[in-house]
Formats: C-alpha cells, sequence, structure tokens
C-alpha cells in the first residue's frame, strides 16, 4: 500500500510518531474513517455506495483541528475532500 498523503493519528505506521505522542491523551485509536464508500456488487455489478458520517470521537478531534463546531464537521470534511477525491472517483474504473 501507498502511505496516504496526509498522517493517520494514532496509527504506528502511517502516523507521525511526534504527533501521535503528543496528541495520545485525545486520540486513543487511529483516527482513519471512510466518509464515503463506492464499489461493486460482487455478483450483479450493481455499484453500490455508501456514507457514513464521522463517529463522535473523530467529529470532535477533526473540528478541532479544522476550526469548526463538531456538529460542521461532516460538512468540513466533505467540502475538504470532495474537490480533491472528484479526479480519482471519475477516473476509476469498477469491475
Amino acid at each position: 500500500l501507498t502511505p496516504p498523503p496526509r498522517q493517520v493519528l494514532g496509527d504506528p505506521l502511517y502516523g507521525d510518531a511526534n504527533w501521535n505522542r503528543l496528541e495520545a491523551r485525545t486520540a486513543r485509536r487511529p483516527l482513519l474513517h471512510a466518509r464515503e464508500l463506492r464499489l461493486a456488487h460482487p455478483h450483479s455489478g450493481e455499484l453500490l455506495h455508501a456514507v457514513a458520517p464521522a463517529p463522535d470521537d473523530l467529529a470532535a478531534y477533526g473540528a478541532r483541528l479544522a476550526g469548526v463546531s463538531p456538529d460542521r464537521f461532516d460538512a468540513w470534511a466533505r467540502e475538504a475532500t470532495d474537490a480533491v477525491l472528484a479526479e480519482a472517483r471519475d477516473s476509476f474504473e469498477y469491475c
């Protein structure tokens, strides 16, 4: 796997050791979440699309880093990632 372009807080492989140590009190687990998944159904080939809001602990932590309120974090994350992901999502070929 190619490392993600951003650090994953709490992850010993893809995280930053110094950041993890400093933030260990507020991040008790790797803070990685798939907000949106799209995949082909293995039998029908139908495109499946699932969206899930961030868990409360991730939303609270992410909101603090982003400078938004926790109830605004999902909208902020969607706006921040949609433009970046649009190109990859549109060019991906489902098998």
